[in-house]
């Protein structure tokens, strides 16, 4: 303290602010077992503690679920939704290339113009750059979005994925982000074209 102000580092933690509410984390998640892509998002923390992705639980609260699946391919995906249509979660198993556009689509309200069937595996389900919103996460593991993205490249010549992993510390995490299946890259070729 100095002159009865807090200067520095320490200032939030010493400042009379309430402290922010815990409420509660992301458990949505993709990690690679034993060479196989495993994925599990929800919108929610129902999705997890009300255990909708139970097939007994789908049931008692009159959710819809999609299932595709490839035994001889090593492929597994189930997606379920509310009465509305909008996606509560999923299970991916063996392909989990879309997990970041179905984990955001999840955050959504809405479908917004596509259906259920859209996300099939081979369906439309991929986004383009363009089709996210600003405040869209694009990094889960540092909490940039794609405005934070666009800024760092529009106003901070950041011109390659180094470049926006030190300006915005996205990628820093697990690097899922920035390999060419995540957004970082399709954002980047999107405002640099543009």
């Amino acid at each position: 303290n100095f002159e009865d102000a807090t200067w520095g580092l320490q200032k939030k933690g010493r400042s009379n602010e309430e402290p922010p509410l815990y409420k509660g984390s992301d458990l949505s998640t993709k990690l690679k077992l034993l060479g196989v892509d495993v994925a599990s998002f929800g919108s929610s923390m129902d999705f997890w503690f009300k255990r909708q992705f139970d097939d007994a639980k789908i049931k008692e609260q009159s959710l819809e679920f999609t299932v595709q699946k490839d035994p001889f391919g090593g492929l597994y995906r189930k997606l379920i939704f509310n009465q509305d249509q909008k996606l509560l979660g999923g299970l991916l198993v063996g392909n989990a290339e879309d997990y970041f556009s179905l984990l955001n689509l999840s955050k959504e309200p809405t479908l917004g113009k596509k259906v259920p069937g859209d996300l099939f595996l081979g369906g439309s389900s991929e986004e383009s750059a363009d089709d996210l919103s600003d405040d869209t996460v694009v990094c889960l593991c540092q909490k940039v979005t794609k405005g934070q993205i666009v800024d760092a490249i529009k106003n901070e010549d950041a011109c390659t994925i180094p470049d926006i992993k030190k300006c915005t510390t996205a990628g820093n995490g697990c690097g899922g982000c920035v390999l060419s299946t995540g957004f970082i890259p399709k954002i980047l070729k999107c405002t640099l074209e543009g």
